[in-house]
């Protein structure tokens, strides 16, 4: 389960697949992806 209680269906790191879900429910929802937060690597 992911951190928005979903199956995880990949083969990824736990950390991986929160991160990946996260923005695709973020631009899913907000009908863009979120803004980059400006951290070396960001």
């Amino acid at each position: 389960m992911n951190i928005l209680n979903e199956k995880v269906k990949n083969s990824f790191s736990v950390y991986g697949a929160d991160e990946e879900d996260l923005i695709a429910y973020l631009t899913k929802h907000d009908g863009k992806p979120p803004s980059l937060n400006k951290t070396k690597g960001g």
